[in-house]
């Protein structure tokens, strides 16, 4: 059941990788609700890792990437278990479980470590 959650977040995630706002229209009517879910859920994911890595800053604990991936994981794991994705679903194998959530907490920091921290969302190469 995790593999197939999973799945649907990877394959949503291409989705709004490739467009989904623009293209949305030409998703099934059946996904759209679950690619707005999924979207939402990263979002929320996104959020934590932001939160996490402000606070560790905040604290002198920029450096402390175990402490911030477990910090994250731990958010991770609170937003996939309140997701309509699994509404009537149980964790058969807890350590699975909590190892998908730390993938998704690294996943999430090495984003925010990628980007410009500015936060430019636009460079001009003509300069």
């Amino acid at each position: 059941m995790l593999k197939k959650i999973l799945g649907d977040i990877v394959k949503y995630g291409t989705m709004i990788v490739a467009g989904f706002p623009i293209f949305g229209a030409a998703v099934p009517s059946k996904d759209q609700s679950a690619a707005q879910t999924v979207i939402s859920d990263l979002q929320q994911i996104v959020g934590a890792a932001t939160t996490v890595e402000a606070t560790a800053t905040a604290l002198g604990q920029a450096d402390n990437a175990d402490g911030k991936i477990a910090a994250i994981a731990q958010g991770v794991a609170q937003i996939v278990l309140g997701s309509p994705l699994l509404t009537d679903k149980k964790i058969q194998d807890a350590a699975q479980f909590q190892a998908a959530c730390n993938y998704f907490a690294q996943g999430a920091q090495a984003l925010l470590a990628s980007l410009h921290p500015d936060g430019a969302q636009s460079v001009n190469k003509a300069a």
